[in-house]
């Protein structure tokens, strides 16, 4: 390990959040160029940013859809399924974080 390399520290969550809501608020007036310089953080790292907070928010419509569509029968099926994957632990994610969802939407 190189004791001389000190990588950025973690950014919170609430000003992943802000950056994302600015630029979805005017993409052009708050483009990735004038974030970065606004934030002091690379146009790499807002980019990232903006790509992650949008699959969140994406994850988070398809969560709420399947909770209110989904039937007992649907999340059984999705059990027997996820079960002959080798990893079988995504539903439990899956599923914990749609709970997770609800509780904040709900």
């Amino acid at each position: 390990m190189n004791p001389s390399f000190l990588p950025p520290a973690p950014l919170s969550d609430a000003l992943r959040t802000k950056i994302y809501k600015e630029f979805m608020r005017d993409p052009e007036e708050n483009s990735v160029r004038v974030l970065s310089q606004k934030y002091h953080i690379g146009l790499k790292r807002i980019d990232a940013i903006l790509r992650l907070k949008g699959l969140e928010s994406a994850w988070k419509k398809v969560c709420l859809f399947f909770l209110v569509n989904s039937t007992t029968v649907e999340m059984m099926r999705l059990r027997l399924v996820f079960k002959t994957f080798p990893y079988g632990s995504i539903f439990h994610e899956l599923t914990d974080f749609c709970r997770l969802v609800s509780f904040e939407l709900g």
